[in-house]
């Protein structure tokens, strides 16, 4: 007989639920004693001819089990639920997948729900980002074209209290043909609050924690990431870290034309880009077209990571500025028109004349194409660009300024037109995120006097904004430990009215 687990008991043994066995739940029967020790979670898919579901069962003191399998029973709350055990997840055991650690749940859940629940009504592909001070964008994918651009949430898991109605698209590459791409803006929400939502309907429960509305706030930092291992590793080093926003300058999915290849990056990185925002800009490798300017050769990225570019008074996706705590982030577009009198020139002058400092003392910038690089590789590249925009963002007194395509780590003292300067930007380049093509290794030599520190290793950077005078920049590669970053140096705000200062600590 297959067996039958109760609500009431304090310990259960997930050897006895091995697929394909079959377990029963009543859910009004989750009177008191369920109360005390645990609950029941089940959603059924609402996707046509989809029966999928996912139970998740917390006995007190102990982690959830998470079981996914079709859904026999009725979808009514107080019915029967019946299910026949497909999958599932158990602290430290697991039938079909691999274990689930402490702290890691919520990313491996999500993958079991997908994996169990696949159908053409599915989320795929889910990442979020900041649209204005209180709201998010969430992004997906489905096969199914009747799936409605809806997103219900809410702070606790399993009850969503709120519901939001976006918009949708898709688009044709020669022969391949996207699936519908939701966006979908929810808010206004609470700063540093972790909420539970679901997509178009779906049974599937993703989650996400919103920036802080004050500092301290974190920004995870890396470009050029590909799909290799050396990327998911990065990835995994990464989600280990209690950051706030992820900042990617560029080099997303190296799809470079091949359209399933931003299929692949997307799912890649779902994880992670659908539980904290991911503020994008583009490079390269996400043309269409090679060598030719202009968001008409953008038609995947543009489609796919739509970034709040209209909420900040920009003409195209390929550049953008948003506000998190007290930080104003600058997204430039490197294959954009530049120069004086473009469209990204002037809007440039216009969004920095809008800063106020003294709501959001630090000003980043990220951008692709990096003004100074002392590799051999890409050298060069950027100095038209320098030309046109370098004695904007000085004049600005913008803090510091991150770049990728090299895929090397540097990092410059302060520097305006090419000498040393207190009020100018640090330079960071962090080209590192593991991408196919490898490091670039060679660096001119002797090291230029501008130049602080320099290594072709695979990383990332955290920028750790401590409060409206100081913050914390580390460097850390894939193969170092948390506690010990390759490189790391304290930054004093250059609004903030004293002295500049770099504390060089390794």
């Amino acid at each position: 007989m297959a067996p039958i687990f109760s609500p009431s008991s304090s310990s259960l043994n997930p050897s006895s639920l091995l697929p394909p066995d079959f377990i029963r739940h009543t859910a009004s029967g989750l009177s008191s004693a369920a109360r005390s020790s645990g609950r029941l979670i089940w959603r059924r898919s609402k996707c046509k001819n989809q029966n999928s579901a996912i139970g998740h069962y917390s006995p007190e003191g102990h982690e959830p089990i998470y079981l996914g399998g079709e859904l026999l029973g009725s979808g009514r709350r107080e019915a029967l639920v019946e299910m026949t055990v497909t999958a599932f997840y158990f602290p430290a055991m697991a039938s079909g997948a691999a274990p689930l650690q402490k702290g890691q749940s919520k990313g491996a859940i999500s993958a079991l729900k997908r994996a169990v629940m696949g159908s053409p009504c599915q989320p795929q592909q889910v990442h979020v980002s900041v649209v204005g001070r209180d709201h998010m964008r969430v992004t997906w994918i489905t096969v199914d074209k009747q799936v409605p651009s809806t997103v219900e949430y809410g702070k606790e898991p399993g009850r969503y209290e709120d519901k939001a109605t976006g918009e949708h698209t898709s688009y044709k590459f020669m022969s391949y043909t996207s699936g519908k791409i939701h966006h979908v803006k929810i808010g206004p929400l609470d700063p540093d609050t972790t909420y539970y939502y679901t997509c178009g309907g779906h049974a599937a429960e993703f989650f996400l924690k919103t920036p802080p509305a004050t500092f301290p706030v974190e920004f995870a930092v890396v470009g050029d990431l590909g799909r290799t291992s050396q990327t998911k590793l990065n990835l995994e080093h990464v989600n280990r870290s209690n950051y706030d926003v992820f900042l990617l300058p560029g080099d997303l999915s190296y799809a470079d034309c091949d359209q399933p290849s931003w299929d692949k990056f997307g799912l890649l990185v779902e994880p992670l880009a659908s539980s904290r925002p991911w503020m994008v800009t583009e490079g390269n490798h996400e043309m269409e077209c090679i060598f030719v300017r202009g968001s008409n050769v953008f038609k995947a990225y543009n489609a796919r990571w739509r970034m709040p570019y209209e909420e900040s008074g920009s003409p195209s996706n390929l550049y953008y500025s948003f506000d998190v705590a007290g930080a104003h982030v600058v997204m430039l577009g490197s294959y954009a028109e530049f120069m004086p009198r473009s469209a990204q020139h002037r809007w440039l002058i216009n969004d920095l004349a809008r800063v106020d400092r003294k709501r959001t003392p630090w000003l980043i910038v990220c951008l692709h194409d990096p003004w100074y690089n002392t590799n051999y590789a890409h050298s060069g590249e950027g100095e038209d660009m320098r030309k046109a925009m370098e004695g904007l963002l000085y004049k600005a007194r913008v803090d510091v300024v991150f770049a990728g395509h090299v895929h090397a780590y540097e990092r410059f003292t302060r520097v305006y037109n090419n000498n040393t300067d207190p009020r100018g930007p640090v330079y960071i380049t962090i080209g590192t995120g593991g991408n196919h093509e490898g490091l670039e290794l060679n660096f001119k030599t002797p090291a230029s006097r501008l130049s602080l520190y320099r290594e072709a290793q695979h990383g990332h950077g955290r920028l750790r904004i401590v409060d409206e005078r100081r913050a914390h920049w580390s460097w850390h590669r894939i193969n170092d430990s948390e506690e010990q970053p390759a490189d790391e140096v304290w930054l004093d705000n250059l609004a903030s009215g004293s002295s500049v200062d770099e504390v060089l600590i390794n």
